[in-house]
């Protein structure tokens, strides 16, 4: 049992191969309790210990406020293997991940599996628009922070939450980097269903959308698209090269096929 800083305490097990070479120490960790915070884990020192650097904490980690973790920890102290679920205060994580720090390109890689319990994504990377996303994905990627998180995946998100509306039942594949999505989404909800293949752009103000999409059905009024308590449906074939988050401030080119859209009992069809 171990305490430190503000509030950092571990309960567990830990065993130490290869002292005092620190580079080629391999460490097995069982954790059966670790709370921290920012504050604290920026105080940690990382070897050579005679130079008295810090860790290294991404500024986006003090979102997360107090973090607790249950699981394991093997290998080396920038190259290991973490097995367990993490809790914060923006939601639960739970990790099966290979990670590897590269000190020339100061970045961290992971590969393996990563699921999220109402994770506010939204607000860890700065997107007004994006919520709790709750998933369960294969993820190969790197970078911690916004301006360097890239990553490929792969899996299934049950539900998030955009332009405060839950999607449910979403296939992914992909890829994330620094506020964008350029991929493939499959999605029957039900006030929504179609397959999409483009790029969804949040690096500005206002999000950039360009892509192609079978839309089965879509109630407008209930997405927020529109401001309507009517209810509404929307079937097309639509290629999208746009600006905006709202009928209203929309700038760009949308070209619709097959277009056929009711509200209430009025009914209304466009060919391109």
């Amino acid at each position: 049992t171990i305490s430190f800083g503000e509030v950092t305490k571990f309960q567990g097990d830990i065993s130490l191969t290869g002292l005092p070479e620190i580079d080629e120490t391999v460490t097995h960790l069982t954790i059966k309790n670790l709370i921290t915070n920012y504050a604290d884990l920026k105080e940690i020192p990382v070897p050579p210990f005679e130079r008295k650097q810090k860790l290294n904490v991404s500024p986006e980690i003090q979102k997360l406020g107090k973090m607790r973790f249950k699981g394991t920890f093997t290998g080396l102290y920038n190259d290991f293997y973490a097995y367990g679920d993490f809790s914060s205060d923006l939601g639960k994580l739970s990790s099966d991940l290979s990670v590897r720090h590269d000190d020339v390109r100061k970045k961290e890689f992971y590969k393996g599996k990563l699921k999220s319990t109402a994770f506010d994504f939204g607000k860890f990377f700065d997107i007004p628009t994006l919520g709790k996303v709750t998933m369960n994905a294969d993820v190969d990627g790197s970078g911690l922070s916004l301006e360097d998180v890239a990553a490929n995946l792969n899996g299934t998100i049950n539900s998030l939450e955009l332009n405060s509306y839950i999607y449910k039942n979403l296939e992914v594949k992909g890829n994330v980097a620094k506020k964008i999505f350029n991929g493939e989404l499959d999605i029957s909800d039900d006030n929504i269903a179609f397959d999409f293949i483009g790029k969804v752009d949040f690096t500005q103000k206002l999000p950039q959308l360009n892509f192609t999409m079978n839309l089965d059905k879509a109630n407008l009024g209930a997405l927020h698209f529109v401001d309507s308590l009517k209810k509404t449906n929307l079937s097309t074939q639509v290629f999208l090269d746009v600006t905006g988050n709202h009928i209203d401030n929309l700038i760009g080119e949308i070209s619709f096929d097959n277009t056929v859209y009711k509200q209430d009992g009025e009914l209304f069809k466009m060919k391109a």
